[in-house]
């Protein structure tokens, strides 16, 4: 396995570390993976204390490696805005883990610019991360987001130590605006959805080799086999080039850029939501995000069956507009659902 010692930290972390979006899955499996992991050299452990897919995520990390607490860094998030219930989130989480700090404390989930606005206020949950790190509860600030200008904007307040970012072939958003800024202020970077949920693994050693030659310092991915986290420390292994990193964003290009700007408000049960997910279940984001990469590459058999499915849902649409309502940036989703649709009747099923 590859280390890095962060720049802005100055924590030394393997260059791939574990997500956990881990709340339907088995307690057994987790500890067979987190375990494994950690057997494999992987040092850091990234989550989230109360966002959904994460809701359970401490109580079974620490379950299945607590006992390993001193082998591995820890970064959780929150995705409160308030200093009064990021204290709190906070302090349930060295309780869960039973422990006196935790590595890296993140304000989490920012999909809007409001968001921002709300973790920098004098009674945001910035100012209770500056007070816990000054009590030795945490030992450095960060933050995580799909919205390049609510991430650049706490960035700017100087406080934060670290981001984490959607980088991916299909989502490249975020080298325009805000890696160079990242740099600006000497911000350690940490990548998330590598394989966006699954949807590159067509590509997969591509891929993760993209994320790994990008300017992230760490690469943070859902691995919960030991097949998955052995293909994963492959991946990582081999120290990046100029070269290579040319190449594969070369080849990243070729996938059109996305109408979606990836901030999944559409998915509709995030902390920062106007409203709710579409009612007739159709994965908008997903079919979004994945349609040019498709069109381009390909799928895996298992992704295709995935999309197909997908598509399928698209005849149930019943054209509320929920969708197009709660969109930010004012995609026409329902045109877009239409020409997949249209795109999908035309091919050999």
């Amino acid at each position: 396995m590859r280390y890095v010692t962060l720049k802005r930290t100055g924590l030394k972390t393997s260059v791939l570390a574990c997500g956990s979006h881990i709340t339907y899955l088995k307690q057994n499996l987790c500890n067979l993976a987190y375990n494994h992991a950690l057997d494999r050299g992987i040092n850091t452990i990234v989550t989230n204390t109360n966002e959904l897919g994460y809701r359970e995520a401490e109580n079974k990390i620490y379950k299945a490696v607590g006992h390993r607490r001193t082998e591995f860094n820890l970064s959780i998030g929150t995705d409160s805005r308030s200093a009064r219930l990021a204290e709190k989130d906070m302090d349930r989480s060295l309780k869960r883990f039973h422990t006196d700090y935790i590595e890296l404390y993140q304000m989490s989930g920012l999909r809007r610019v409001d968001a921002a606005n709300r973790v920098l206020r004098p009674d945001g949950a910035l100012s209770a991360l500056r007070k816990a790190k000054r009590e030795g509860k945490i030992l450095h600030i960060g933050v995580t987001g799909h919205n390049i200008e609510a991430l650049i904007k706490t960035i700017k307040s100087g406080h934060v130590e670290s981001c984490q970012f959607v980088l991916n072939m299909v989502q490249r958003q975020a080298l325009d605006e805000l890696v160079p800024i990242a740099k600006e202020y000497d911000v350690d970077l940490f990548v998330m959805r590598p394989l966006e949920d699954g949807w590159l693994s067509s590509k997969a050693h591509d891929a993760l080799r993209f994320a790994f030659a990008s300017p992230a310092d760490v690469v943070v991915s859902g691995m919960y086999t030991k097949e998955v986290i052995d293909a994963n420390v492959s991946s990582a292994e081999a120290e990046p080039t100029e070269e290579e990193w040319n190449r594969l964003l070369n080849q990243a290009k070729k996938v059109p850029r996305s109408d979606c700007e990836g901030c999944m408000l559409c998915r509709g049960y995030w902390t920062d939501r106007d409203g709710s997910p579409c009612p007739q279940g159709i994965p908008i984001y997903d079919l979004l995000i994945v349609k040019n990469f498709r069109r381009t590459y390909g799928l895996s058999t298992e992704q295709e069956k995935r999309y197909r499915s997908a598509v399928e849902k698209i005849k149930d649409c019943s054209q509320c507009m929920q969708c197009e309502n709660l969109c930010i940036y004012n995609v026409p989703v329902l045109k877009i659902l239409r020409e997949i649709e249209n795109e999908f009747q035309g091919e050999p099923s």
